[in-house]
């Protein structure tokens, strides 16, 4: 929910800052970030606005701030350019190389979708591109389900279809 970013351009890295008004949402993504710290898989975490008590939370203009390493290019907006991709068999590598990896952390994404994949380039040559996964502000610990369903947020047309269908009431829950 309601959040804006921008790239910026640094001497040594690019940088995305993420600014949103919902500290809740803001403080999940953080706690992810500090706990999934593989390089291969997500983007690094370099700072974020903390509240008066030094937790995750918004600074004293009522805002969350988030930022980190960018990527080059979200899947998006490669699609949007483009129209198809030479790069699927990679980019499926990368993506479901990062999932197994959340899910051996315990972690659920939540909401895979092509604006939540970017491209990170190494600078090196272009095989050495990694495609991560962003956004982990809807991930939920694995086994939450449940308890939580209720109050994700979810892109309509991404949502898994199993929980699709027990938000809609015509199947158990996941």
């Amino acid at each position: 929910g309601g959040f804006s970013t921008g790239v910026f351009h640094g001497q040594t890295a690019n940088t995305a800052i993420k600014v949103t008004g919902d500290s809740v949402r803001h403080e999940r993504e953080v706690r992810a970030l500090q706990v999934l710290k593989d390089p291969n898989f997500i983007l690094r975490l370099l700072d974020f606005s903390s509240d008066a008590q030094g937790s995750p939370g918004a600074a004293e203009d009522g805002l969350c701030y988030l930022v980190t390493v960018a990527g080059t290019v979200s899947l998006a907006v490669a699609l949007h350019k483009t129209g198809r991709i030479s790069e699927a068999p990679a980019i499926c590598s990368d993506i479901l190389s990062a999932l197994a990896y959340m899910h051996a952390q315990g972690f659920a994404h939540c909401d895979i979708k092509p604006a939540n994949i970017v491209k990170h380039d190494l600078g090196l040559q272009p095989s050495s591109a990694r495609w991560k996964l962003i956004d982990l502000d809807s991930m939920r610990p694995i086994g939450s389900f449940i308890e939580e369903w209720e109050t994700w947020e979810f892109t309509d047309m991404y949502i898994p279809p199993e929980v699709a269908s027990a938000i809609l009431g015509d199947a158990p829950r996941p």
